[in-house]
């Protein structure tokens, strides 16, 4: 299970970075193979290229279908640590865009109603220099795998994230 990091998609510097990207997994997934199809196909990688004056970044954070040692947080309290996560690596200074898949996006939406609702200057920055979100697959009114993962759960011991996407 991923921990909670921010990575840059490429090394290269980019002395006029008007923008940031930022790839966010969804549930079960992780930074790198969320976005790769086949052996070359890396999205985060393809959008650096691209856009040769925006830095790409993939968010990885917990999050597992089932418990783990670890345990996972609730996703308002993953929401509080991405946005220090995000400001502590300036993010958010310049446009931001998300794309998202799943959770991910569950996890973005929070995070942005998080940081306005907060009224945190470093957050609200963040929300503010939001100029998109692409969600690939969220389940914005719930989801039916959460639903079948609640119903046995001493059987799957689902986590917080799970429980709660099962009440949207």
């Amino acid at each position: 299970m991923p921990d909670l990091r921010l990575e840059r998609v490429a090394s290269v510097d980019r002395p006029y970075t008007t923008a940031d990207v930022i790839f966010v997994h969804g549930l079960g997934g992780d930074g790198k193979e969320t976005w790769t199809g086949g052996s070359d196909a890396y999205w985060p990688l393809w959008i650096f290229e691209d856009l040769k004056t925006t830095e790409v970044w993939t968010l990885e954070y917990p999050a597992s279908m089932f418990g783990s040692a670890n345990g996972s947080l609730v996703i308002s309290d993953q929401a509080k640590q991405v946005l220090d996560l995000l400001a502590s690596a300036s993010i958010g200074k310049r446009p931001l865009i998300f794309v998202t898949h799943s959770l991910g996006g569950l996890l973005v939406k929070q995070l942005l109603r998080t940081a306005v609702e907060l009224h945190k200057p470093d957050w609200e920055v963040i929300a503010a220099n939001t100029k998109g979100v692409l969600f690939i697959a969220t389940p914005h009114s719930g989801s039916s795998i959460a639903r079948f993962a609640s119903n046995f759960p001493l059987v799957s011991k689902s986590t917080a994230q799970i429980a709660a996407n099962d009440r949207i």
